[in-house]
């Protein structure tokens, strides 16, 4: 397989994951990681960028998710 073939299977991952959110963000990022170590991409590429950017937002917003009211902090402080 190409290196292009490569890119265009990983950008159509990146959208499908887009959809589904985390769940297969770090699929994405091993398949990434297997390219570039492989040689099958540069680890250059500014796409690559773009995709740890968005992998690093999904994982901040499913921690915002996770974080219980209390711990927000759009919540008021605690007055004594």
């Amino acid at each position: 397989m190409s290196p292009l073939e490569v890119w265009a299977r990983l950008n159509h991952a990146r959208h499908n994951a887009a959809k589904e959110r985390i769940h297969f963000l770090s699929s994405i990022e091993c398949a990434l990681l297997f390219a570039v170590d492989n040689g099958l991409i540069p680890a250059e590429y500014p796409q690559l960028e773009q995709v740890n950017v968005m992998i690093h937002a999904g994982y901040q917003e499913d921690r915002r998710k996770a974080r219980p009211p209390s711990a927000s902090r759009e919540c008021s402080p605690i007055t004594y």
